[in-house]
């Protein structure tokens, strides 16, 4: 048995720990932990829960991540009965347990909501008093399975791929009995719910939300399975119910009826939950499922449903239809479905970085690897971008609510940009088109505001929104909307808070999202995605086009009011405000107008019309130069026009304006000059300000390097690489979140409460950052599609890459000792595209 378990683990690590406990090999299943597995995490000595996270809450703290898009799971053992918690009471008994999350599983306050946990627990006990040399708990991202294994048998966890199925499997060396048992999350009374507007349910005489409901003998019935389960409705009575409040708010109450009808309100009426059931197991009450008799095997399988349904008795339907079918399937036939959906994600892309990092190279490659996968187990749901604070992963224990995160419900595009800009080059653009089609939903309000508020066509947006449209309601009546009263003069389209105020073009999401719309089709050349989104960016531009006019005397459009992202503010008193509140032209906006524009005239004719042509060619021909000072080896990028470095104006957050320009619009990139020459892009201005300037925003691009700030991916786009790996090497050292093992759970350093763990910014930066010092593309046009390899690499960093570049193309290599020793382009009629860079020595 040992010799051909040794074997087995030679080839295939993770199989070997399910079957090292099969076979009671105590001291083989510590040592096949598969901790040196690129695709695996794994811990092989148990967690003492609950651990206390950095805000001294309790929280699940050995918790590892699976899912399929749309539902998620968060899987972990106890050794022991560790009693309860509350309230309300959750029970942390031994065996395995997870939290089950569906992105769709949004309350009426927009708030994402877990539907509860399940336990499985086995007699003998498998775990019981699991130590080190005899457990390992392993993630296989290959599968996105979580095994916890010991030498008596084990426990898998996976989300079904293709179905919303979680299957929990149970493999014992002897007959054991299985106990599965549900539990909620939320209290057993009427409650509210907390997405960001507590300051307004405090306020509220009563709680209107309706526990979870259990479900009934009589509705167990009507399913083809014994099962047990529990589900929330959101209910018209509510107290937040954040659709209508929004829209009441904003001035827009009369659209309340024709947005529901066109479909954009996802929560009224939404119901979600589970059930779990499975071969052999009887339902003992409404919460505990039992089995029959003792077996070595059993296959718990715990359904998710979320919907918008008429009635309860609808969403029942739902789920006795989701049952009857993963009862129907053959499950080696759909064990074999989801391994393969799943080996065609990881065969699209990958980088495991061999050596360097200071040391952290095996770091780095499992934080890019999971840091990829979470945003895959997440982003399948369309009108639901992953969350940026916290994502799905929240596993803080009751009396703390579980729902609750610091800065709310809504969609904030500075954070939550980050996971997709880093889809492209890793070829998963299924799920960045997801992230195109929310926000083309948002338009049916937000085309409608643009008319009705300004009489023009087109849309425009700030920072942060609801996830229909409107401003978040603490921005629109900043900083409270019970408290603050919106001053008399503040058009009742604006936002109120200063942070936002009149930035429509720099951190709002509108060219930014065309921008990577343009990118889908560089990269995919996909006529049919190009053409669904071109909308978005024909509303945006058409917006700027008659927002700003063009000055009759210079035949330029000037952009004003404007903002220097949230750094530098328009201190409005007064509307419209005066010259000496708000800066004029600033850099991302003139940035992004120019980037996307240059490339919308070089989009093919059949997609667009000859009146976008026209249109345009007029904007393109209308606007400002980047803004600049100095000439020749002073010239240097400014974060807005005519700012004065003898006389700054006042900062107030940590962003580079300026530096726009490389990243996200790529007009100043090492690639371009390397494929362009410098004539057509000199990088110079943006490096003088990223490496050498003493201003307040240069400075800060090159000293800050957690949260959201970009001086890392700036530094690579620049060919700065020793900057760059600086950067990239103190990402990559960055420990898990306090309390928490799994690496890919980053700890929040910029802005929320310390206990926010799984902070979507820091690794998400971190993973563009290595894919654009691998591999940049030159933006030159959707013809040619030039790209450079290894325009910012050290040469001491050894690794094996495989990234996608325009026009279809994927490029896989390797780096020995500063030398590219393998180079493979497909096609390889993309070759001539390509231009290979030196890599740098340290």
């Amino acid at each position: 048995k040992l010799q051909f378990l040794y074997l087995i683990a030679t080839t295939h690590p993770l199989m070997s720990v399910r079957m090292c406990a099969l076979l009671a090999a105590t001291q083989l299943c510590a040592a096949m932990c598969p901790t040196a597995d690129v695709h695996a995490v794994a811990w092989s000595t148990p967690t003492d829960e609950p651990s206390t996270d950095a805000a001294g809450q309790k929280v699940i703290g050995g918790a590892m991540p699976i899912g399929n898009g749309v539902t998620t799971a968060q899987v972990f053992p106890l050794t022991a009965d560790t009693g309860a918690v509350g309230p309300p009471v959750v029970y942390l008994d031994a065996g395995v347990s997870f939290f089950v999350n569906m992105m769709s599983a949004v309350a009426s306050d927009t708030a994402l909501m877990k539907l509860g946990m399940v336990t499985v627990k086995t007699t003998p006990d498998l775990f019981a008093n699991a130590t080190a040399g005899s457990f390992c708990q392993s993630l296989d991202m290959r599968n996105a399975s979580v095994t916890i294994a010991t030498s008596l048998g084990s426990v898998t966890v996976r989300v079904d791929k293709l179905s919303d199925v979680i299957v929990a499997d149970v493999a014992a060396a002897v007959p054991v009995q299985v106990d599965v048992v549900v539990q909620t999350l939320r209290p057993g009374v009427p409650f509210n719910y907390s997405g960001m507007f507590e300051e307004l349910v405090a306020s509220l005489a009563h709680s209107s939300s309706a526990p979870d409901v259990f479900l009934s003998d009589a509705d167990a019935a009507t399913l083809p399975a014994a099962a047990v389960g529990l589900s929330h409705r959101n209910l018209g009575t509510d107290a937040m119910q954040a659709f209508s409040y929004a829209l009441k708010q904003q001035g827009f109450e009369h659209l309340i009826p024709t947005l529901r009808a066109e479909g954009l309100d996802k929560w009224s009426d939404r119901q979600f939950g589970m059930v779990a059931y499975g071969p052999g197991l009887a339902r003992q009450n409404a919460s505990h499922l039992a089995s029959a008799q003792a077996s070595t095997r059993f296959s718990v399988r715990v359904a998710a449903v979320a919907n918008q349904t008429a009635s309860s008795a609808d969403w029942l339907a739902e789920v006795a239809a989701l049952v009857g079918a993963d009862l129907a399937r053959d499950p080696a036939q759909q064990q074999a479905a989801h391994v393969a959906a799943w080996e065609q994600f990881w065969n699209r892309s990958y980088v495991h970085v061999l050596s360097g990092v200071g040391g952290a190279a095996p770091d780095l490659t499992t934080k890019y690897m999971s840091t990829r996968y979470l945003a895959a187990v997440q982003a399948g749901v369309p009108w639901m971008p992953v969350k940026f604070n916290g994502q799905t992963w929240r596993s803080v224990l009751p009396p703390v609510d579980i729902m609750k995160r610091q800065w709310g419900a809504n969609v904030w595009w500075q954070n939550v940009r980050l996971p997709y800009q880093a889809m492209p080059a890793a070829g998963d653009y299924d799920t960045l088109a997801n992230l195109f089609e929310f926000y083309l939903r948002t338009t049916a309000f937000t085309r409608r505001r643009s008319e009705e508020a300004l009489n023009i066509t087109g849309v425009f947006n700030v920072e942060t929104m609801t996830h229909f449209g409107p401003y978040a309601p603490f921005d629109y009546a900043y900083p409270h909307p019970a408290s603050s009263v919106r001053p008399d003069w503040l058009p009742s389209w604006m936002v109120q808070d200063p942070y936002l105020g009149t930035d429509l073009g720099g951190d709002s999401p509108d060219l930014e999202l065309g921008m990577l719309i343009l990118d889908h089709y560089m990269y995919t050349q996909d006529k049919a995605v190009l053409t669904r989104y071109l909308e978005w960016l024909r509303l945006v531009l058409s917006f700027f086009r008659a927002y700003y006019p063009v000055d009759a005397a210079t035949g330029q459009r000037e952009i004003f009011p404007a903002q220097g992202l949230e750094t530098y503010w328009c201190t409005v008193t007064q509307w419209p405000p005066r010259r000496d509140q708000c800066v004029a032209n600033d850099h991302p906006t003139i940035a992004g107008l120019t980037a996307v524009l240059r490339r919308a005239l070089q989009l093919p004719r059949d997609v667009v019309t000859a009146q976008d042509v026209a249109d345009w060619a007029a904007m393109q021909k209308a606007l400002p130069p980047l803004p600049m000072t100095g000439e020749g080896a002073d010239r240097i990028v400014l974060p807005f026009q005519g700012f004065n470095d003898s006389a700054p104006s006042p900062a107030h957050n940590y962003e580079s304006p300026e530096l726009y320009s490389v990243h996200p619009y790529r007009l100043l990139t090492t690639a371009g000059e390397l494929v362009r020459g410098k004539a057509a892009v000199d990088v110079d201005p943006a490096s003088r300000c990223l490496a050498n300037s003493t201003r307040h925003t240069c400075a800060l691009a090159r000293s800050q390097n957690s949260g959201w700030p970009q001086g890392g991916m700036w530094a690579a786009r620049l060919g700065l690489t020793d900057m760059a790996a600086a950067f990239l090497t103190k990402r990559a050292k960055f420990p898990a979140a306090k309390g928490y093992r799994f690496p890919g759970y980053a700890a929040e350093t910029v802005g929320y409460l310390p206990g926010e763990a799984a902070d979507v910014e820091e690794y998400s930066l971190m993973n563009m950052q290595l894919q654009a010092m691998l591999l940049q593309p030159a933006d030159d046009d959707f013809t040619t599609g030039s790209f450079a390899v290894l325009p910012a690499w050290p040469c001491a960093w050894d690794v094996d890459f495989k990234l996608h570049a325009p026009l279809s193309t994927v490029v896989t290599g390797s780096v020995r000792n500063g030398t590219l020793v393998a180079l493979h382009v497909d096609p390889p009629s993309r070759q001539s595209a390509m231009v290979v860079a030196n890599c740098q020595a340290q």
